[in-house]
């Protein structure tokens, strides 16, 4: 190379090299940013049926506040729909009642949920609870309590049975 083709390169990597250009930054204050509350869907607690023997209360554990979205059940008696409780966050008790004759009837509760997009999902059936032979006493009120917990992926139902009021 010749004596002078070492002073070009030289100046054509210099002139090839990034520059530095000062940028005046402003100082912003504190933002506040909206608490992220989901948007639950609610129907209002069923109206109390008079002198109902039967009573179906379902709640869910949930582990924060994203997943404690809209739910609610579907009531099978004797493998016909029977009616379904209000739709509530997952947390929330919610209720079905009826007035039901005496004896043992099979009853299938369905879980429905709503994820935080898309439309109402059914609990896959491997998780929903078995379907099973309930029985309702004259003068007594049957009152099942119906939790799910590890997301849905488990349930337990318990009977009680109390004086008819």
């Amino acid at each position: 190379m010749r004596p002078g083709m070492w002073l070009a390169a030289a100046l054509l990597a210099g002139a090839c090299a990034p520059k530095v250009v000062p940028w005046r930054v402003a100082k912003a204050g504190p933002v506040t940013l909206p608490a992220a509350q989901p948007t639950i869907p609610s129907t209002p607690p069923p109206k109390p049926v008079p002198k109902a023997d039967f009573e179906l209360i379902v709640s869910e554990t949930v582990d924060s506040l994203e997943d404690d979205l809209g739910s609610y059940a579907k009531v099978y008696v004797d493998r016909q729909p029977a009616g379904e409780t209000q739709i509530a966050a997952k947390s929330q008790d919610k209720t079905w009642e009826a007035v039901l004759p005496p004896g043992n009837h099979l009853f299938r509760f369905e879980e429905w949920y709503l994820p935080s997009t898309g439309d109402w999902t059914m609990l896959d059936p491997q998780w929903q609870p078995p379907e099973r032979f309930i029985r309702v006493d004259p003068g007594q009120k049957t009152v099942v309590r119906l939790r799910f917990y590890d997301g849905g992926l488990r349930n337990k139902l318990e009977i009680e049975r109390r004086p008819l009021e």
